[in-house]
C-alpha cells in the first residue's frame, strides 16, 4: 500500500475469523487507517467488533464506504 502513497485500507472481506482478522491486526500494527465493511463480512460477532474497534478499525456499512470512495474520487479530479 505504501507504494501507492495510501495510508488507508478498506476491507470488504468475507469470513472474519480467518484472513480478514489477521490482515486488520497486522495493518493496525503498521499504523494504517483501516475500514471494514461490517455488513459484507460474515461471522463478525460482537466480540470481533469490539476487538476491531479497540485496535482502531472503523466499521461501516458497504454503502457508506462506496459513497465515501466516490466522493474522494470526485475531490481528486483535476480542475
Amino acid at each position: 500500500m505504501r507504494s501507492y502513497t495510501s495510508s488507508t485500507g478498506v476491507f470488504p472481506l468475507r469470513n472474519f475469523p480467518n484472513c480478514p482478522r489477521a490482515t486488520l491486526v497486522e495493518g493496525s500494527e503498521r499504523d494504517y487507517r483501516l475500514v471494514l465493511a461490517d455488513d459484507a463480512t460474515s461471522r463478525l460477532h460482537d466480540v470481533g467488533r469490539t476487538e476491531m474497534t479497540g485496535i482502531g478499525v472503523t466499521l461501516l456499512p458497504a454503502d457508506a464506504i462506496i459513497s465515501a470512495v466516490r466522493t474522494a474520487e470526485i475531490d481528486r479530479r483535476p480542475v
